[in-house]
């Protein structure tokens, strides 16, 4: 998985958090995923958004 990072502060929290908690990394991984689902076809991933949802 690739993680785009727009923010230093941003990423360097990020880290932190992962260091200290890392069973939080399922939640972060779907909250990047997400985000970029979103920004390159929000049709497309409200499609697959609502096939996520059925599998769990």
């Amino acid at each position: 998985m690739v993680v785009h990072v727009h923010s230093d502060s941003g990423f360097r929290r990020y880290r932190k958090e992962m260091r200290h908690k890392p069973g939080l990394w399922p939640l972060y991984r779907g909250f990047f995923v997400d985000i970029n689902l979103f920004k390159a076809n929000k049709e497309r991933a409200a499609e697959i958004a609502e096939i996520n949802n059925d599998l769990v």
